[in-house]
């Protein structure tokens, strides 16, 4: 990422929003901790059809509201949700 821009901005604020628990630093630390751990999000699953590279989730689509919610739920791991 190289510009931090108003939409970003918008978007990460609206997940710190809307709950408590999100409106501190060590809450954010453990959530990407959890992505850490998920080979599908970091890019380390096997390369796509095609020989593409494999996805890597930017913070763009992290703070998406759908993504936010499926990484919270567990969707891309196999052990407990965030």
């Amino acid at each position: 990422m190289r510009a931090w821009t108003p939409a970003r901005a918008q978007a990460l604020r609206a997940r710190w929003n809307e709950e408590q628990k999100r409106q501190n630093l060590g809450y954010w630390e453990r959530l990407f901790e959890y992505i850490e751990e998920s080979e599908f999000l970091t890019g380390r699953s096997r390369a796509r059809d095609g020989g593409k590279p494999p996805f890597m989730a930017s913070l763009d689509w992290i703070v998406k509201a759908e993504n936010f919610a499926k990484i919270i739920e567990g969707r891309y791991h196999h052990q407990e949700a965030a």
